[in-house]
């Protein structure tokens, strides 16, 4: 490759390079570091960006057309020189307006600070902030100016270190232009912006900006902007030059690319594209199809599509991000035909493009696009395609690991993404269960209006908890404060338990006393299963205080009584009733690790990530036991992990004997059914008969050497057991406990 030349010019008040490129990624890093500083008062109105690229020497050169407006009415007064952030390794060379230079400085580093705690929610390895620029300009007449920015430089991230062994998603990654791929996210920088100062408790809204970004030719290589592609047709060509436009105002702007193959296809107004490597590419029938059912399953419920072009681009490290008009998926998730194509994973990044990149969350409130996107990918496409067994797996499992939440971690839904806000379980998970049981209260049809009333009224605007309450009202003609003000706002979730169940034979009816326990009682209309010989009949009874008798009508006694075995209600599953799996290990009660010196080091990988759930706990510890030392007293209290041979102990014997698996030398067994491939794996988590609530899981493969699974055990905490072949789940089974009253009869 030859010198990369920046050239730069002006035409009509405006820097033309005809060479650039950008930076970043999906983490505002704005302004983080600079205590004090207030926000710049002006806005970014519109950027026009003109970008070449040139992986080989990790160049971006780039000219940036700015028109500015007063954010702060009282800059007008002060004259307030504008402040420009960009990324630190970028640096600009001109600025002029009207055609006449503006002198501009570099600001001197400010010194770091120490951020508050947070919470975990997509909460993104912070890296170095921008660099910020102080320009000899200023809008005092109030009226919108135009800049031209001539910037460039070399973008160059260490990709392999953040890389985490276990993770889904590399957070450090920002601002890349390179050989194995470009990624310049939508918040790194990399071209730019008024400063904007981070508030833990903003008082306005982020401005939002209409993009134009051209960038010209990557031999080799195809690239993917926010918005929509100029000239997007089926199979037409690309030119020298190619250009995206926000088809409303943006958050922000991304770009990206890679070697790709280009596969494409219509759907109505959509043009699909799936932009994979060569090792990859025999998926693309496969994806272009999915993509496909997506659009056409979810249109008619949500409203059209926000973008003419929908783009799935194969990317170069661990994530899984969405922006305006397409996502990025790790090259590995390829790697598994059937995982890219589960419900959460393409259909969630998706329907990014409706909540979250189409309807923006607003500043001003807390996350909810993580809810509504989970209850429309990864929950409500179980029940749209007819897999109503997954469904309520769904709704279990979110009722699971909410009962398992410590007080300390249950925080208002409504407070998602904001600083000391509630961690990813109640983010998504309880989020989604909320939409789920709003659905259930205004009725399945209302919801789909007010999702589609969301897409109409407020794309390409920021919306709040309140602007999602307003159209669910609008469309069931109810009021839903109460509902909004107690699972979006409140804290805690259904305690309630069947106290006694006892048929009247006179009043031919059954009294059913339900008690509410624990701090928060709650107005919640429960669901109950009468459970005959022959089948069952449903029931519901509304519960708004700690005890309540329900009386439904039966002409004969029913042998027993469910609370809401569907799991519609978010509800607190007591201890004894969890279903044992790995993610139900937690830092709340102590864990016994037990291992055998016969295997060596092979499962120290799964022993390692299970303790690292310890690291910041403060009453509970973590114990390491040989299995030659084991004894039955060890289980008496606490979780516990057995690892490989030591599965093979007499004291774990003792645990397993009523159950329905059993180990061997290089062998175990379900159910009487034998399993002695090398390459067969199997975890299998039961309760600890000793210690209500407590888990034991026992990890096992036939083969040290043949073990693929070590790494990555954790994700697999949504099914008691699951035998593994060659690293692929087979057999899975559920050991669950019903919260079951049988109904007593006579005096």
């Amino acid at each position: 490759m030859g010198l990369f030349v920046r050239r730069c010019v002006v035409v009509a008040g405006f820097a033309v390079l005809s060479g650039c490129a950008a930076d970043s990624s999906n983490i505002r890093t704005s302004g983080a570091r600079c205590p004090g500083r207030p926000s710049s008062p002006y806005a970014l109105e519109q950027c026009k960006l003109d970008v070449s690229l040139e992986p080989a020497t990790h160049r971006l050169e780039a000219t940036a057309a700015l028109t500015m407006t007063l954010r702060d009415k009282s800059a007008r007064a002060t004259g307030a020189k504008l402040l420009l952030e960009l990324h630190r390794d970028l640096g600009i060379d001109s600025v002029t307006s009207g055609g006449n230079a503006v002198a501009f400085r570099r600001l001197p580093d400010a010194a770091p600070t120490s951020g508050g705690e947070g919470n975990d929610a997509d909460k993104e390895t912070e890296g170095p902030s921008p660099a910020l620029y102080e320009l000899d300009w200023s809008m005092a007449d109030g009226s919108p100016g135009d800049l031209a920015i001539c910037y460039g430089g070399t973008l160059f991230q260490d990709v392999q270190a953040g890389e985490k062994a276990g993770e889904i998603h590399n957070f450090e990654m920002r601002a890349h232009v390179g050989e194995d791929g470009i990624y310049l996210g939508d918040n790194g920088a990399w071209y730019p912006r008024p400063y904007e100062r981070d508030e833990a408790e903003p008082t306005q809204e982020s401005p939002l900006t209409m993009f134009e970004v051209t960038v010209s030719d990557v031999p080799g290589m195809v690239l993917v902007a926010c918005g929509n592609r100029d000239g997007a047709k089926l199979d037409a060509p690309r030119g020298e030059r190619t250009t995206w436009r926000s088809p409303f105002a943006l958050q922000g702007m991304a770009l990206v690319g890679g070697t790709h193959q280009v596969f494409q296809k219509q759907v109505g107004d959509v043009l699909v594209s799936v932009h994979l490597g060569e090792a990859t590419a025999r998926q693309a029938p496969s994806l272009l199809d999915a993509i496909t059912s997506y659009l056409k399953l979810y249109q008619p419920l949500i409203g059209a599509y926000p973008f003419s072009e929908f783009t799935l681009v194969e990317n170069f490290f661990s994530s899984g991000f969405a922006f305006p008009g397409f996502t990025v998926i790790d090259a590995k998730v390829f790697a598994r035909p059937g995982l890219v194509l589960r419900p959460g994973l393409l259909d969630h990044e998706m329907l990014h493009n409706w909540w979250g990149n189409g309807v923006y969350v607003s500043s001003l409130d807390g996350n909810w696009c993580e809810a509504l996107t989970s209850y429309c990918a990864n929950y409500m496409r179980h029940v749209l395609e007819g897999r109503p067994d997954k469904a309520r797996a769904y709704r279990r499992n979110a009722c699971y690991g909410l009962s398992r939440l410590g007080p300390e971690d249950d925080k208002p839904l409504g407070n998602f993404g904001k600083d000391d806000g509630p961690n990813r379980l109640i983010g998504y998970n309880k989020g989604a269960m909320v939409f789920a049981m709003l659905a259930d209260t205004i009725g399945q049809d209302a919801m789909w209006r007010a999702l589609r009333r969301l897409t109409t009224e407020r794309t390409g605007k920021p919306t709040t908890w309140k602007d999602i309450q307003r159209a669910a009202e609008v469309e069931s003609h109810r009021p839903l404060g109460q509902f909004f003000d107690q699972w979006v706002r409140g804290i805690g979730i259904a305690e309630i338990v069947i106290d006694e169940a006892r048929h009247d034979e006179r009043a031919r009816r059954v009294e059913i006393t339900l008690l509410q326990q624990g701090e928060h009682v709650i107005d919640i209309t429960v669901p109950l299963r009468l459970v005959y010989e022959d089948g069952a009949v449903d029931e519901t009874v509304v519960i708004d205080r700690p005890a309540q008798v329900a009386t439904p009508k039966c002409l004969i006694p029913p042998e027993a009584v469910e609370l809401d075995p569907e799991f519609r209600i978010l509800r607190r599953v007591p201890p004894g009733e969890l279903m044992p799996t790995i993610s139900g290990i937690g830092k709340s009660m102590d864990l016994l690790i037990v291992q055998s010196k016969q295997d060596g080091g092979a499962y120290a990988t799964v022993a390692e990530r299970l303790e690292e759930r310890y690291e910041e706990a403060e009453d509970t510890a973590v114990r390491r036991v040989d299995d030659a030392t084991l004894k039955p007293a060890d289980f008496k209290k606490g979780h516990a992990l057995v690892l490989g041979k030591a599965c093979l102990a007499p004291a774990v014997q003792d645990i397993l004997k009523d159950k329905p698996i059993g180990f061997g030398d290089g062998f175990f067994s379900i159910d009487e059914q034998r399993y002695d491939k090398p390459t067969q794996e199997v975890l299998c988590c039961v309760r600890n008969p000793h210690d209500p609530g407590a888990v034991i899981c026992l990890y096992y493969g036939n083969s040290a050497a043949d073990l693929k699974k070590t790494g990555v055990l954790m994700f697999y905490g949504g099914n008691s057991l699951v035998v593994f072949e060659d690293g692929r789940p087979g057999l899975r089974r559920d050991f669950e406990a019903a919260q079951r009253v049988a109904v007593k009869t006579g005096d």
